[in-house]
């Protein structure tokens, strides 16, 4: 994914040129449109909290969005909070795209579940 610049005039009064973020919070769902859980639909409460998905945007319990991907290969710091759809997508996509012999799918797989008994 790319982030986009705008533009602005040489020599205009215009503001500096603004960068859209991918993965920005504003184009998160906002937290009061949603009152359960986007995968399980167990409604949300005081012990049931909500998590966006970093990637869809989409609001999870935290058992639906227990999931996590290295953040360095979105040009993000550290690991990034995934729902199971985005995390299979971005994992299956990985997996064609390195190299099985490199053995670094196999470590991102291990640090995942690790991450997820914690």
């Amino acid at each position: 994914l790319m982030s986009t610049l705008g533009s602005a005039k040489a020599g205009s009064t215009a503001s500096m040129p603004s960068r859209i973020v991918p993965f920005s919070r504003e184009y998160w769902m906002p937290d009061r449109l949603c009152r359960m859980c986007y995968e399980c639909e167990l409604p949300f409460n005081v012990f049931r909290r909500k998590h966006h998905c970093r990637f869809c945007g989409q609001i999870f319990c935290h058992s639906c969005s227990s999931y996590f991907v290295d953040g360095r290969l979105f040009l993000l710091i550290g690991m990034v909070r995934a729902c199971r759809l985005c995390h299979n997508q971005i994992v299956n996509n990985q997996e064609r795209l390195t190299d099985s012999s490199s053995g670094s799918i196999a470590a991102y797989r291990q640090r995942q579940q690790q991450e997820q008994q914690r």
